[in-house]
Order: C-alpha cells, then structure tokens, then sequence
C-alpha cells in the first residue's frame, strides 16, 4: 500500500511536469503588414545604412500603390493638389516657391523639402518633428494649409474608387484601407527615391 502511494505521487510528479512544459505556440508579435513581390533598394556604394522598418518591407506592389497615392489629388480637400504638386518630378521632387501654395491657395509656412534620399534619413520635415517617413507622409494631407483633409474623408474616396481596393490587397493581403496602409505605401514609394550625383 505504502509503495502504491509512492507511485502514485511520482505519477502526479511526472504528469504535472509535463504539462507545465506544454506551451502554447507563440503568437507573432508583429505580423507583416505587407505582402507580395520583394522590391529590395540596393544603394550606392559609401552611403550609410537604410532605414526601412521591419513592418514595411519594400515591394513591387507596395511601391506601385505609393507612386499612384502620390499623384492623386483625391488627398486633398478640394481635389486640386497632390503630394507632387509641391513634390514637382521635373524639380528633383522639390518645389521652386519660396513658400508652398496648398488647398484654395493657402500660403503654407515654409518651402516643401526635395524628396531624395530619404530611406537614409531618421528625421522628417524640416524641423524633424517626424520619426518615421510613414508619419510624415500623412502630415501634409491633415495640415489646413496644405492638403486641409481628413483621413476618413480620404479613405472613403479610396474605397470609392474602383482601381484602389485590389492595389491595397495586392500590397497587403486584402482591401482593407486604413491610414497607416496609406503612410505606408507613400513611405515605400518615397524610400525608392535616390540620388547619388
């Protein structure tokens, strides 16, 4: 009798042991947001080490969306004006006024920065109140003397539009749109932009 309690404690022992090893499988902390086609940007030789967060990887699709989010005037309130209506291509993605000029001729309070080389930089804007391309780049779209917009305006038009839902999926995995989807694509976009002249 003594022996078959011994044996029965030791059991208990072992199958509490174990259990208490069994662990459920870890959840990923920070699942990717982006999918589809690697994009990688390979910079020029002597340049300093990229900033691309783990969370927004480049891609083909990513890119593509960011570039067709940068040209159009649907993130504006009035629909006149762009990212790169103050972001000219022809000027090296920089603005010739002194002043940038946003929704119904707003004067802004200082010039637009050239768009260059950005996927080497930490801080934004001219006064570096952005840490992340992906919060400057919604900055302009929410300011009233630039854009003069609101997000959920913005992603209503976007839902509205027929091209817009499957560009979203194709870059993230399905047609959810939502305001870090869109500082996200703009940032890929941008992050593409490099001078080495």
């Amino acid at each position: 009798m003594k022996h078959l309690k011994i044996h029965i404690v030791l059991l208990l022992c072992v199958a509490i042991f174990t259990l208490s090893q069994c662990k459920p499988e870890p959840k990923e902390s920070n699942p990717p947001t982006s999918v589809g086609t690697p994009a990688p940007i390979t910079p020029p030789v002597g340049f300093p080490a990229m900033n691309i967060p783990a969370d927004n990887p480049q891609t083909v699709e990513g890119v593509e969306l960011g570039r067709h989010l940068f040209y159009d005037k649907k993130l504006s309130a009035d629909l006149t004006i762009s990212c790169a209506t103050c972001h000219e291509q022809f000027r090296a993605f920089s603005d010739v006024d002194q002043v940038s000029t946003g929704v119904n001729g707003k004067i802004g309070r200082r010039q637009a920065m050239a768009l260059f080389n950005l996927v080497f930089q930490e801080e934004f804007f001219w006064d570096g109140r952005a840490q992340s391309l992906e919060e400057q780049s919604l900055h302009p779209i929410v300011d009233p003397v630039e854009m003069d917009n609101t997000l959920t305006v913005v992603i209503s038009r976007l839902e509205a539009d027929s091209a817009y839902p499957s560009m979203f999926k194709a870059a993230f995995g399905d047609t959810k749109i939502n305001e870090e989807r869109i500082g996200k694509a703009i940032a890929q976009f941008e992050r593409t932009m490099i001078s080495a002249k």
